[in-house]
């Protein structure tokens, strides 16, 4: 029995760019007190592990040059003044954002964690966005499909 691989960050078959926004808008309503969690913010972290780690240690990853580009460009989106420069500080980056959007109304009384969480999240739907269309206009035209 085969299980279906995971998509990673750069996935055009996933909507990267919705799921990271409705992640963005369920974190806000956790914020607000009208949501318990948010199932797009797990879909979301699970995908971010999986693309920054896939079940391995830092010296066997493969990681796509796409998936560092899109989450590197969302975190210059952020303006955080943070100067990542080392390979493992983006994976530990990556997965530190993907421990925040495990978020539950638990965690409500920590906005700040929350808010960070869903600034990235929009940081990560443009950056996915810009990437997703760069990818598809690329494409060769086929006029036969």
């Amino acid at each position: 029995m085969e299980t279906t691989p995971l998509p990673a960050l750069t996935s055009t078959t996933v909507n990267i760019p919705r799921l990271a926004l409705d992640a963005a808008n369920e974190l806000d309503e956790i914020v607000h007190g009208r949501l318990d969690h948010s199932e797009s913010a797990k879909k979301l972290a699970n995908l971010l592990k999986h693309s920054f780690s896939n079940g391995k240690t830092s010296k066997a990853l493969t990681v796509k040059s796409g998936t560092v580009a899109v989450f590197c460009n969302a975190l210059e989106n952020l303006q955080l003044g943070s100067n990542v420069k080392d390979f493992n500080e983006v994976i530990s980056a990556a997965l530190g954002y993907a421990k925040k959007l495990n978020a539950t109304k638990s965690t409500q009384g920590d906005v700040t964690k929350l808010e960070e969480a869903k600034t990235f999240c929009i940081a990560l739907a443009k950056a996915a966005a810009g990437y997703r269309e760069s990818v598809i206009g690329a494409q060769a035209r086929n006029r036969w499909r």
